[in-house]
């Protein structure tokens, strides 16, 4: 949107392997290029270094591009006589998912004819964050609700624990005479495998940011622990799930949803497990808000008042 449309995207300079930012300018008396994931494509493009404003209040460009592991940002040029060519799609596994979930955001913008509707599915389901617009997102933020409108760990952990249930009460239907499956496999292996993968699973769908990324390697560790037969301790599960990731991105470190996401669990931990009910729930609740709040004033300078309130309604409808 705006007075000089574009297309904004990252890409792979497949030439030297560098990560790219890249703007497509879309001319006014042309239609728009038709780009969907996994495409290659042989274009002319002004290639520079990032350059942000060292502004600590305000968003930081360079470190934001350095953690996803973008060197330079580009520029598509359109060149007389030299057109952009698309030259195949790429086969890699995370193209074919990532044109999963461009084919998913698609049949929800054709089912709901109400493109704001149909932003805030697209961001409930795959994690489309640029599909909601500014104006929701400014309400999401006063009210405190942003988590919940992009794939998070509840989400992820809800699908986790509906598989569970699912293929627990399958193997046990199962396991009656003749097939006796739970004598092989016992029931909660087989349940605790499904959970995994299943968070796995929608993790990647999600587009595997990094508080989807946290709950599902802590729910894989649950159940290793499971499949050991140890008994899975909370914070031992999160320090492995904090270990296992920073090995596998060190440059999580700079991401604001990684402190959020790792600090809020580890509040929830240290609450007291002894209120039930609803009780539990409003003292969960208040311990997030307030345990929180300073990260949420230094990465984005705002804290919700009505916060709990809001998430108090919002959590259980979503």
């Amino acid at each position: 949107d705006g007075v000089r449309p574009a297309w904004r995207f990252q890409a792979r300079d497949l030439s030297r392997n560098a990560g790219l930012m890249v703007s497509w300018p879309v001319a006014p008396n042309r239609p728009a290029p038709a780009l969907a994931p996994g495409q290659q494509w042989q274009v002319h493009a002004r290639v520079r270094h990032p350059v942000g404003t060292r502004n600590w209040f305000g968003f930081d460009l360079e470190t934001w591009l350095f953690q996803k592991r973008i060197q330079v940002t580009a520029q598509i040029r359109e060149v007389p006589g030299h057109p952009a060519i698309l030259t195949g799609v790429s086969g890699r596994p995370a193209a074919r998912i990532d044109r999963a979930r461009d084919e998913i955001r698609r049949a929800i913008k054709a089912a709901v004819p109400d493109a704001r509707h149909a932003g805030v599915l697209s961001g409930l389901v795959v994690g489309e964050q640029q599909a909601i617009s500014a104006g929701d997102w400014n309400i999401f933020a006063i009210t405190g609700v942003s988590h919940l409108m992009s794939i998070s760990g509840m989400h992820v952990t809800m699908f986790a624990w509906l598989a569970r249930g699912l293929v627990g009460f399958v193997w046990g239907v199962l396991s009656r005479p003749p097939l006796k499956l739970a004598l092989h496999i016992p029931t909660p292996v087989a349940a605790a495998v499904a959970a995994s993968l299943a968070a796995f699973a929608y993790a990647l769908l999600a587009g595997f940011n990094l508080p989807a990324q946290r709950t599902a390697w802590m729910v894989t560790v649950a159940a290793a622990a499971t499949l050991s037969g140890l008994q899975a301790q909370p914070w031992a599960i999160l320090s492995i799930t904090l270990l296992a990731i920073l090995i596998l991105d060190p440059l999580a470190l700079l991401a604001p949803g990684f402190w959020l996401s790792f600090f809020a669990v580890a509040v929830l931990f240290g609450v007291p497990a002894h209120a039930k009910g609803w009780t539990g729930a409003v003292r969960a609740q208040m311990a997030i808000t307030f345990g929180i709040a300073p990260l949420t004033i230094v990465f984005f300078q705002q804290v919700s008042v009505i916060g709990p309130l809001a998430n108090a309604l919002a959590i259980p409808l979503v």
